[in-house]
């Protein structure tokens, strides 16, 4: 009989201690974060018209694609800044053998090729980011080619866009 006295009496201790419960302590806290406006630029390549005759037809536009990521909703414009710009939307490619010659040209859209881009605000290729990677196509246009008579040599400008949001 004494083993069952103390079975019954350790059974309702077990059973108490399960039903007392601890006295809850809570914390609580915030996940934040703030995401700023933000793009990147970057380029396919050179615009390059390639060897032309120098008493040819006037070349077509060269063309060359860069690629705007901006955060969603941010507005954004890119300016084109040439080495030897004249005035905001004429630019000038001078010879690399040290003549004096000079070609001059301009950047615009190659939708209808009349949008002139240029290092100015009033000259600025505008957008708004989405989120992803946006195309912006720009090609260059030769200025008074057919009245040009410029010595055999290759030209070149150098062009910095800046994105600026």
């Amino acid at each position: 009989m004494k083993s069952r006295i103390v079975v019954a009496f350790l059974m309702p201790l077990c059973f108490s201690s399960v039903a007392v419960a601890a006295n809850p302590n809570q914390a609580q806290f915030n996940v934040k974060i703030t995401v700023a406006a933000g793009c990147t630029l970057t380029s396919s390549g050179d615009i390059d018209f390639s060897s032309v005759v120098g008493t040819a037809a006037q070349p077509a536009n060269a063309v060359t694609n860069l690629t705007a990521t901006c955060t969603s909703s941010t507005p954004y414009t890119i300016t084109f800044l040439g080495l030897y710009d004249s005035d905001p939307t004429t630019k000038v490619m001078k010879g690399t053998t040290g003549n004096t010659d000079t070609l001059t040209y301009q950047l615009v859209d190659t939708t209808s090729g009349t949008t002139v881009y240029g290092n100015d605000s009033d000259h600025a290729f505008s957008g708004t980011g989405t989120g992803s990677a946006q195309t912006v196509s720009i090609a260059a246009k030769l200025l008074n080619w057919s009245s040009k008579a410029v010595k055999p040599d290759a030209y070149s400008d150098t062009v910095t866009a800046t994105i600026t949001y």
